[in-house]
């Protein structure tokens, strides 16, 4: 059961960076992504 508490916190801070990223990417312009 410890594997999956990790897992989830993994995946909350995975998911939390990415959501930085992506706004950092959305302030910069979308079009350097796509």
């Amino acid at each position: 059961m410890t594997d999956q508490a990790f897992d989830s916190i993994e995946t909350q801070a995975n998911y939390g960076i990415g959501l930085q990223v992506g706004q950092q990417l959305l302030e910069s312009g979308l079009d350097v992504v796509v």
